[in-house]
Parts: C-alpha cells; sequence; structure tokens
C-alpha cells in the first residue's frame, strides 16, 4: 500500500508490477535450479508444458543448444512438484501477457514498453541475477552454474546416474556427459577413481582368463592371442600386475573413452568413438554414438567383441537348457526350433573355449535329460 497526501492508501501500479515481475524472476530461478535446462530451452517453453501423471507432473520442451545432435528434439522429464506449481504461477501471472502478444510462450514480458512481447533469451540470465541480489548472495550465479551443481548433486548420490543425467541433459551419447561430469569442480577424482575401478575389474577378469587359457568368444580368442605372442605385455604385467592396467584405464578416460562393458551374456570389447554407432545397434534404428553395447540388441555368442570367461559358465549352461527344452517342446515351431538350435550350438562352442571337459561334462547331463 502507499500512502495519498491526505492519508489514504492506494495500490500503487509500479509496485505492483515490480511484485509480479519478481514473482517471476523467482519461479524462472527454481526452474533452472530443478531441471538444469539451459537458458535457451527455459526461454522457449511453451504454456501448457506441464502434464500430469499418475507419477506426477512431467515438462515437456524443445532442446535448444549449440550442437546440432539434439537440436529441436522434444524431451519430457518429471520435474519436482514446487517447480510444477511455479510454472502454473508464470501461467497464471503473464496470461494477460501472452494474450496480448499473441504467442503461446511462457514467459512474456508482463511490464513496460514492451509488454505481451516473447521475454529475451537473456531474461534466464538477468531473472537469475535480479533474485541473487534480493538474496544477497554475492557469488557469480548465472543458469549454467545450476546446471553443473544438479549434475554433481546427482552423481554425489549415486554415481550410476551418469545414463540419468545424459537424458536430463539432452546429451546425445554418454561420452559427453562423461567428459561433462569429469569437468566439474571436486568431482573429477572421485568419478574417475570409480570409473577405473570398474574398468579395471573386467579388464583384469579379461588378462587372467587369457593367461589360465579359460577365454571364450571371438575377442577372448583375439585377446589370448595378442597376449600370448606378445612377451613385452607379459614382462609388463609380471613387473607391475594390477598397477599397469590401473595405468593403461587411466590413460583411455583421459582420452573421454570407456574401454569395457558387461553386457547380459559376457564382456563387450567394443567401444565406439564419438561418430560411430554402438556395434550391435539394429540397422533400422537411427545411428547414435554411444559409450556402451544397445543391451536390448546384444547378441553376444557369436559376436566379434565378445569375451566370455569362466564366470560365464552357469550363465551359458542356463541358455543351453532353456533352449533345449524349447526344441524338445511339442509346440515350438520350426523356426524356433531352428533358432534354439543354433544358440545351443554358440553356447556348447564357447563352453568349450572356456572349459572343454567341463563343456563335454555337461554335454552328457543335458543328453541325459
Amino acid at each position: 500500500m502507499t500512502k495519498r497526501a491526505d492519508g489514504t492508501d492506494y495500490l500503487d501500479t509500479h509496485r505492483i508490477m515490480h511484485i509480479i515481475a519478481s514473482f517471476v524472476d523467482a519461479c524462472c530461478t527454481l526452474i533452472l535450479a530443478t531441471t538444469g535446462m539451459r537458458r535457451s530451452e527455459v526461454v522457449n517453453l511453451r504454456s501448457g508444458c506441464v502434464s500430469r501423471t499418475a507419477e506426477g507432473p512431467w515438462l515437456n520442451f524443445t532442446v535448444f543448444k549449440t550442437s546440432q545432435a539434439s537440436q529441436g528434439d522434444t524431451k519430457v522429464i518429471p520435474i519436482p512438484e514446487p517447480t510444477a506449481r511455479a510454472i502454473g504461477l508464470i501461467e497464471a501471472l503473464s496470461h494477460e501477457a501472452r494474450m496480448y502478444g499473441g504467442h503461446d510462450f511462457l514467459f512474456a514480458v508482463v511490464a513496460g514498453h514492451h509488454f505481451g512481447n516473447r521475454a529475451h533469451l537473456a531474461y534466464p540470465e538477468r531473472a537469475v541475477k535480479r533474485v541473487a541480489r534480493i538474496t544477497g548472495v554475492d557469488a557469480s550465479v548465472y543458469p549454467h552454474r545450476f546446471r553443473k551443481s544438479l549434475a554433481m548433486y546427482l552423481i554425489y548420490q549415486d554415481p550410476r546416474n551418469i545414463e540419468l543425467i545424459r537424458q536430463l541433459f539432452s546429451h546425445k551419447s554418454l561420452k559427453m556427459t562423461l567428459r561433462y561430469i569429469l569437468a566439474l569442480p571436486g568431482v573429477h577424482t572421485e568419478i574417475k577413481q570409480i570409473i577405473v575401478a570398474q574398468n579395471v575389474a573386467l579388464l583384469t577378469e579379461v588378462v587372467g582368463a587369457a593367461l589360465n587359457k579359460k577365454i571364450g568368444g571371438v575377442a577372448g580368442l583375439r585377446v589370448r592371442k595378442t597376449i600370448e605372442e606378445s612377451t613385452i605385455f607379459k614382462a609388463k604385467l609380471q613387473d607391475a600386475g594390477k598397477e599397469t592396467l590401473v595405468q593403461y584405464v587411466e590413460s583411455m578416460l583421459d582420452q573421454g573413452i570407456s574401454i569395457l562393458h558387461r553386457a547380459n551374456l559376457a564382456i563387450c570389447m567394443k567401444t565406439p568413438a564419438t561418430a560411430e554407432p554402438s556395434p550391435c545397434g539394429h540397422k533400422l534404428l537411427a545411428e547414435a554414438p554411444e559409450l556402451h553395447p544397445t543391451l536390448y540388441a546384444c547378441a553376444p555368442l557369436n559376436c566379434r567383441f565378445a569375451v566370455f570367461t569362466e564366470r560365464h559358465i552357469p550363465v551359458l549352461e542356463n541358455e543351453i537348457a532353456f533352449h533345449h527344452k524349447l526344441v524338445a517342446h511339442p509346440y515350438a515351431g520350426v523356426q524356433q526350433k531352428v533358432f534354439s538350435e543354433r544358440i545351443i550350438k554358440q553356447a556348447f562352442a564357447r563352453l568349450r573355449e572356456i572349459d572343454s571337459d567341463h563343456a563335454d561334462g555337461f554335454l552328457r547331463t543335458v543328453a541325459n535329460g
């Protein structure tokens, strides 16, 4: 309220518009802080961008970035209830401005000579700075800082959230997400150690299986042949052991590359480069650079990138037993029987490569029912 000269109170229009603008600034800052969106994505939100399901509110937006990889993609991400309420408040406060401006962008200028216009691309940055000033935050605050803070929070909650961050941040490949995370202050060493440990464990399993001649698969036999023919490699392992593997994995990570993955039946030795698709991606699917095998399309039994070790013996045996029952089933069709017999043949071949005596014993067990 403002006092008139006669002592009566009245509502100051300019003061009201300032309060409304401050509300919109606060809501914009909340959206940035809880979604990790880019400022260009926030300023291009449309009216009606929030939808609801039984699981809660969801935000629909279009990806805007300098790279062409994801430009223009439509994304739907879950958002917390306070964020949904903030967007609802913006919807209400800028409704008249959108009507006047003749557009459906969520953010519209609600005060001044530009009433009704779309918000400027720099609006989110200015809104964050105004909120920081009002709340007494002295540090330099900008929209992208929220994005990094959210990534840091998710990683510290659980390092396995890398895939979640990739989806949330609209990265086409895990390589970009990994590079992004490793650049975060205070995160690089911790996350790198976790990834190194994961890769070293797999690499140790592969190398140990090759040295013990308990390895199978097209890639597994290739690794065994390489190690057997390389006196230098064996000498380095004897001199440094696991330390050599750690150094090797670290050097790969310095290039933004993750080298090994545990797939559904084997270990995948193939990591695509930035410009190539996952090795097992279906030819009809859109190619997307990835740092991991496409697990739902993974068929490793005869794959040139697959490695099988003693650890996979129970899985291979289960695969054989399952398809053996399918072949014997009275309702199995011809195509199913042909497919199952091929799987059985390939799985037995992998078993024999790992341990021929064990494979022969299991074969007799299956033959006897």
